[in-house]
């Protein structure tokens, strides 16, 4: 007998809510019934689904899960109203993604399809690994952090919270990102990177 699905709001009102679906509707144990936006938008649906203001979607706290796909500044802040309401956060992890049974998956992560998520590595609490991203062996991924498509972190790495890794970037090994740090895209960082700033080009120049 199949399993009933479960119903499941998304957080965020940008384009990676509509791969957060995805990767829900393909695990095929959750329903998606629609979005949380932080606040009202001009925007009343998302794919057909209906998008709900956070002080609206409170009053299905009881009854549905949710997980946050808003890449953000202030997505911590968000995470942490949906907790005061009595949200239960789920992760979402793609079923063509690999992850060592040696891992720890936080709470609310999201992992994308093809992803590989090596020995010994942690992801913390609501942090992204999107599409095509390699998290090496022993690497840690910080909470509200989001590693983008394609980018690699090489082992032992270690990336700070509320960080954004760029898409098709590298962190060589042993190497740190603090926290609230951006690296752009393609960038190669082969060296630490202290909070608040700016890891750029290959090497990656720090502003």
């Amino acid at each position: 007998m199949s399993e009933q699905r479960r119903p499941l709001l998304i957080m965020g009102s940008g384009g990676l809510v509509a791969e957060a679906a995805d990767v829900a509707e393909d695990i095929g144990l959750w329903d998606v019934e629609g979005f949380i936006s932080p606040e009202k938008i001009d925007l009343d649906e998302i794919g057909g689904k209906p998008v709900y203001p956070l002080s609206e979607a409170i009053q299905m706290a009881a009854t549905h899960h949710t997980v946050c796909a808003q890449v953000a500044t202030n997505r911590d802040r968000f995470i942490e109203k949906a907790i005061e309401s009595k949200f239960q956060f789920c992760s979402l992890v793609h079923p063509s993604a690999h992850v060592s049974r040696t891992a720890t998956i936080g709470s609310g992560v999201i992992i994308g399809a093809n992803a590989v998520i090596l020995s010994h590595s942690r992801i913390a609490d609501h942090a992204i690994i999107l599409a095509n991203a390699t998290v090496s062996h022993h690497a840690r991924v910080g909470s509200y952090s989001t590693v983008a498509a394609g980018a690699t972190l090489a082992g032992l790495t270690t990336i700070g919270s509320n960080t954004f890794v760029g898409i098709n970037a590298s962190i060589l090994p042993e190497r740190h990102v603090g926290n609230f740090c951006f690296v752009g895209a393609g960038s190669v960082v082969n060296k630490d990177v202290p909070d608040h700033r700016r890891a750029v080009g290959n090497p990656a120049r720090i502003r």
